[in-house]
């Protein structure tokens, strides 16, 4: 049985009996503060060559990753629109970590660096000690996570980006809101459906780098 098995509907009854404490709405408005000034900056050092290979993106196909570790310099600017759509994803994961606090719920190592094989990720936190991964979501993603077919139809590699930060725990969760509806959902992993992180950076740099 999930460790989170009651968080949504601890969420559902919190917006009716509590409200925030100072101290995580101030970290919710900072957070918030801190996302709309990057999205008036480059994002990820734009434009400039860097390595591919991070915890976000060493489950995506490797023939991706092999062509951006070569031509990464190559690569269009981001649209504006693109920008807006990553800035109010990242303020709506920022509000599920506040609704969550919220909720009873203990918040921890917050964008807490993971180290493996060379390879370094920042999870997004843990929630009661769970490592998790916060999304937010259109209505056919969400559906994904809902229904389970993200375990079939991964192409953006969150399976592996998670499994790295819980490597070698018995459980990890995504936390996802639909941006368009509201709703939250978690989605949860065991030791058996995550991969074996290492292993998989181990062929993806045999790929890249030949």
């Amino acid at each position: 049985m999930s460790k989170l098995q009651g968080l949504v509907s601890d969420i559902h009854q919190s917006l009716a009996e509590q409200q925030p404490n100072e101290t995580d709405l101030q970290k919710f408005l900072a957070d918030v503060s801190t996302s709309i000034l990057k999205a008036y900056q480059e994002r990820d050092e734009e434009g400039q060559v860097k390595s591919p290979l991070r915890f976000s993106s060493i489950g995506k196909p490797a023939r991706q990753l092999w062509y951006a570790s070569r031509i990464a310099d190559q690569a269009e600017p981001l649209h504006p629109a693109t920008r807006i759509k990553f800035l109010y994803g990242d303020i709506i994961e920022h509000l599920l970590l506040l609704l969550i606090k919220t909720a009873g719920y203990k918040v921890t190592d917050e964008q807490g660096e993971k180290k493996i094989d060379g390879i370094v990720g920042h999870m997004d936190a843990r929630v009661n000690g769970v490592v998790v991964d916060i999304k937010s979501a259109s209505q056919y993603s969400f559906d994904k996570f809902v229904k389970g077919t993200i375990f079939d139809d991964d192409p953006f590699g969150y399976i592996a980006q998670l499994s790295g930060y819980a490597d070698g725990e018995d459980e990890a969760a995504f936390i996802v809101m639909n941006k368009v509806t509201g709703q939250i959902h978690v989605c949860s992993l065991d030791a058996m459906e995550m991969i074996n992180f290492k292993e998989k950076v181990k062929n993806v740099k045999s790929l890249v780098t030949d």
